[in-house]
């Protein structure tokens, strides 16, 4: 082989490419053995079966993969349960809100999520009461301070006194 001609020409050890027969897959090794005037005498191949090592290193890296799967599992579990409880209480809200909507005025919601969500459903039973009891004095007002108050809205100036004086 070349390589064997190579260590032996240059008396440094040399290797093969890798080359496949029918065992396996391989890659070979030579260096020489030196006299004492530095000249060879003899030569070491040692043949290396690569197919063994691509085998145990595929093997390393599905069960890698599969470690890798079954941890990205396991973690997601807790981020799942915490979306469904973060989307269950959202879910509460909305369908509290489409609720005051179509008329009905004494609406509560019970959201106990122990978050931020179950504070925003608090103020929003809180906002719901408060609007029931502005509604049920509505049919004491008069349409024209109703009008006034809708007005206000887009001008805030509107309800604004002025003083001025009468002759």
């Amino acid at each position: 082989r070349i390589q064997f001609l190579a260590a032996w020409q240059t008396k440094m050890p040399t290797s093969s490419d890798a080359y496949e027969d029918e065992n396996g897959r391989w890659i070979s090794g030579y260096a020489p053995i030196l006299n004492r005037a530095g000249k060879p005498v003899a030569m070491i191949e040692a043949d290396a079966r690569i197919s063994r090592f691509l085998e145990r290193q595929r093997e390393e890296l599905l069960l890698s993969l599969a470690i890798g799967a079954g941890a990205f599992l396991i973690a997601m579990i807790p981020g799942l349960l915490l979306a469904r409880s973060i989307t269950r209480g959202l879910n509460k809200l909305s369908a509290g809100i489409r609720r005051f909507q179509a008329g009905e005025h004494d609406v509560q919601v019970q959201v106990s999520t122990g978050d931020e969500l179950q504070h925003l459903g608090s103020v929003f039973n809180e906002m719901i009461i408060s609007l029931g009891e502005k509604l049920a004095l509505l049919p004491y007002v008069s349409r024209f301070t109703a009008e006034a108050v809708r007005r206000s809205r887009h001008d805030p100036q509107w309800l604004a006194g002025m003083e001025q004086e009468v002759i």
